[in-house]
């Protein structure tokens, strides 16, 4: 059985480069909204950024502040895409609005490991989070290899620890930040 992680919201902690370089701690952590576009979440940033500097009393212009934004930190979200760009943040959103929590976090780790899927081929790469790879092993062996004809004999020697050694060259595996099983992925997609 599977436990879902506390609070698995893909994050970004967004600061200004231009007060860290002053001496300052401007920025802070913004939740990924499927619902706001790019534009929409660049404003809600920047807008965030000025009340924070303006709260540490920070004598900085405005243009000065947010010329150089960037993301200093991030949650639940592959290195890979870009947040700050319209592109980047487009492609995740669309995937937060395809894919439920678990599927999403499956789909960042991909992407993380260099299988470069769209959020609807998720299926292709992703063969499920078991307990232990051995489980998968198991599983994946009874369901393709172990003909229901053999007898028990022929079953109980069957050589597991080999057979599972051999299969998991063909797959990747990582623990799944959203249910802390085992993802596995053919590392060959």
């Amino acid at each position: 059985m599977t436990t879902e992680i506390e609070n698995n919201t893909p994050k970004v902690w967004v600061g200004s480069w231009a007060a860290y370089n002053a001496g300052f701690h401007v920025g802070d952590w913004f939740d990924i909204d499927p619902n706001l576009d790019a534009l929409e979440f660049e404003t809600m940033v920047k807008d965030r950024l000025v009340e924070i500097a303006k709260k540490q009393n920070i004598s900085m212009s405005t243009y000065e502040l947010l010329d150089e934004i960037d993301v200093f930190d991030k949650e639940f979200l592959p290195d890979e895409i870009n947040i700050m760009s319209s592109d980047g943040y487009e492609k995740i959103t669309d995937a937060l609005k395809i894919l439920d929590p678990h599927d999403f976090a499956i789909w960042t780790m991909l992407l993380s490991n260099g299988i470069e899927k769209e959020p609807h081929e998720l299926r292709d790469a992703y063969d499920g989070c078991h307990r232990t790879t051995r489980d998968f092993t198991d599983w994946l062996a009874e369901e393709t290899v172990i003909d229901p004809t053999w007898s028990e004999m022929a079953i109980r020697y069957f050589d597991w620890e080999q057979y599972s050694y051999e299969t998991m060259m063909d797959y990747g595996s990582e623990r799944c930040t959203y249910c802390g099983d085992i993802a596995i992925y053919n590392s060959r997609s």
